[in-house]
């Protein structure tokens, strides 16, 4: 039961991090377009 959570933990934490790196990488063409 224990391990089942683990696993669902770090499948959640792994899609927060994914999330986090998309939205970071928009930032980030928004920034390098606004540069130009």
């Amino acid at each position: 039961m224990r391990s089942e959570w683990l696993i669902c933990f770090c499948i959640e934490i792994r899609n927060l991090l994914l999330d986090f790196k998309i939205l970071l990488l928009t930032v980030l063409a928004v920034f390098r377009s606004a540069e130009d």
